[in-house]
């Protein structure tokens, strides 16, 4: 329910201006964040591709999850991103509402962890 407030809260606490002593473009930091994490494959970038993922892993919020009164679906200001339908299934078996269902089978759509190259875990 605080959605509506975030850009007002970005604002005020817009703190990026210099990165790594340089002054950069951006007036915060998550649109660096945001490129930094992309994870997403070229297939998946291509907008007319059938395996089409529109935002990266850590971009701004798609959809309300709320099942409040007040939440509607004109609230979302995103397209509605696609979902694996077995596990949407499998939760709503299970008794979990269809907003919950799909943002979960919506997080199933991408690999769970990402990795980068030259990350290596050390002993």
């Amino acid at each position: 329910m605080l959605i509506p407030f975030t850009g007002i809260m970005a604002a005020l606490s817009a703190a990026g201006p210099i990165q790594k002593g340089k002054l950069s473009d951006y007036d915060m930091r998550w649109t660096v964040i945001q490129q930094c994490t992309d994870c997403r494959t070229k297939e998946e970038r291509d907008p007319n591709s059938e395996h089409h993922v529109p935002k990266p892993r850590y971009s701004p919020i798609n959809h309300y999850i709320s099942n409040h009164g007040y939440v509607r679906d004109c609230h979302n200001d995103s397209k509605p991103i696609k979902y694996d339908e077995d596990y949407k299934k499998m939760l709503m078996a299970e008794g979990v509402d269809t907003r919950l269902a799909e943002h979960v089978a919506r997080l199933f759509t991408r690999d769970p962890v990402p990795s980068y190259e030259g990350e290596h875990m050390q002993d």
